[in-house]
């Protein structure tokens, strides 16, 4: 009986990575479908995808407990350490994140997100050049989103992303030294939203497309970039949200900033079902996705 497992485990191996692969094709393809409707519509910003992983309760990475262990409210803030090295979701689930870097120009994290886990920012596990892919190279274009350089600048030339946009406002790109940064990176300087006191994300993305050509762009997070786009959904287009079988509870950092979420009377920060054109649920490995499209 166990040679015969032994024989069949090759052949359940491919079917289960068959699986995956067909259902993260199967998302993509929706994708791109959805970003061609955008640039037949001629829009003044990219097509913008807000994908990221979280536990049951809605958190997306694990905060790091102090030397002695205590739980007080500075520790469990949106501002504590947390963990690089804690895997939330499925092997798949992260194929699938390399399968949308690939069909996207550019991917945004905010600067704490890239001070921690120092990202590459790069499609590694998805499709290969004797492939026909969606982008010519598959790499997206790395964005950083570091309204004051402080988050770069403490990265230095440790930074692993390379041909890096850091959009930052206008009166710190002023200022800045070039020597404080790391190599090969480019500043987007950008205007300051009054209202909420942090870049003006719709100037921002218009920039993008205009200086850069970026016609698509994927929004991986951390939390305050994830906030500031929900609380202008209507700069949002689509939403692949991996849920993953876990509990993290007091131990994890949300995936909203939910204290200071909806800034401003004229901010529309409810996202119910009537907000969706189409959503779904599907099963990828151990994880549950959301792909929702928003009706814009």
């Amino acid at each position: 009986m166990r040679w015969r497992l032994f024989l069949l485990s090759p052949l359940l191996n491919y079917l289960r990575v068959f699986s995956c692969d067909r259902t993260i094709r199967s998302i993509t393809n929706d994708i791109l479908s959805w970003q061609q409707e955008h640039s037949n519509r001629q829009v003044d910003r990219p097509y913008v995808t807000v994908t990221y992983a979280q536990s049951l309760d809605g958190k997306i990475a694990l905060i790091l407990a102090d030397k002695e262990g205590n739980d007080d409210d500075s520790i469990l803030s949106s501002s504590a350490p947390t963990s690089s090295n804690f895997a939330l979701s499925d092997p798949a689930s992260f194929k699938m994140t390399h399968a949308l870097r690939s069909i996207h120009d550019g991917i945004l994290v905010g600067g704490k997100t890239l001070s921690v886990d120092n990202p590459r920012l790069s499609n590694r596990l998805w499709g290969t050049a004797s492939r026909k892919m969606s982008r010519a190279s598959g790499q997206p274009r790395p964005i950083v989103l570091d309204t004051h350089l402080k988050h770069i600048k403490a990265l230095g030339k440790n930074c692993r992303a390379t041909n890096v946009i850091v959009c930052c406002s206008q009166e710190v790109a002023a200022t800045v030294d070039a020597q404080d940064l790391p190599d090969s990176i480019e500043i987007l300087r950008c205007p300051i939203n009054l209202e909420t006191g942090r870049i003006d994300i719709l100037e921002m993305l218009k920039q993008l497309k205009q200086k850069y050509n970026i016609q698509s762009l994927m929004v991986e997070g951390g939390a305050s970039v994830l906030t500031s786009f929900y609380s202008q959904p209507q700069l949002v287009d689509c939403i692949c949200i991996t849920v993953a079988p876990k509990l993290l509870l007091w131990r994890g950092l949300s995936a909203l900033n939910t204290d200071n979420n909806c800034r401003g009377s004229k901010s529309k920060c409810i996202l119910d079902h009537d907000a969706f054109d189409s959503s779904r649920f599907s099963l990828l490995g151990k994880d549950a996705i959301l792909l929702a499209k928003l009706r814009n």
